[in-house]
């Protein structure tokens, strides 16, 4: 039987396997840096989440006086703090106001304490007066106000008719 001789070739496929291991080395490395990038934004996200979240927090905690501007207090009481005299006042009086035709029509409203108002207590008086400038009538006040209702340029039937029903104690 004569000799069979059987040829082949070899191939050399390093090259191309150099190529395939690069190729997944530089996925691998992007998927790696992708992560970084998403784990480095979580926590920057996660850092505002936390100030902004306790800032909330503080304002939450802090405590708010009731004094607006529109509030006036009067019984004074004196306390001692960090080594400074601090004056404040228990009686609270509270405002709310209406404007008609120039006028400001202001309802006073007096509480014992800040605690009577800020539980809904019912207030121990209250007042409406109507004022423009400097002139001030108070309606249902039993002195004479004659010279005011002149200044206002009202009669006393016309602020009751008119500005009456503005006071909001009525």
């Amino acid at each position: 039987m004569p000799d069979k001789t059987i040829e082949y070739t070899v191939h050399d496929y390093d090259p191309l396997n150099k190529a395939i291991n690069e190729n997944i080395r530089i996925k691998r490395t992007r998927s790696v840096w992708g992560y970084t990038k998403s784990i480095a934004l979580f926590l920057v996200a996660l850092g505002i989440f936390l100030v902004l979240a306790s800032y909330a927090y503080s304002l939450y905690k802090k405590n708010y006086a009731f004094n607006n501007g529109s509030d006036t207090f009067s019984e004074k009481i004196e306390k001692t703090v960090d080594g400074e005299e601090v004056v404040y006042f228990s009686d609270v009086t509270r405002f709310d106001t209406s404007y008609k035709d120039g006028y400001s029509i202001s309802t006073g409203y007096e509480w014992e304490t800040v605690n009577d108002l800020r539980y809904g207590k019912k207030h121990k008086s209250d007042w409406c007066y109507i004022s423009k400038n400097s002139a001030t009538f108070y309606f249902n006040r039993a002195s004479d106000q004659d010279e005011q209702l002149r200044i206002l340029g009202l009669t006393k039937a016309e602020a009751n008719k008119k500005y009456k029903e503005y006071c909001t104690n009525q």
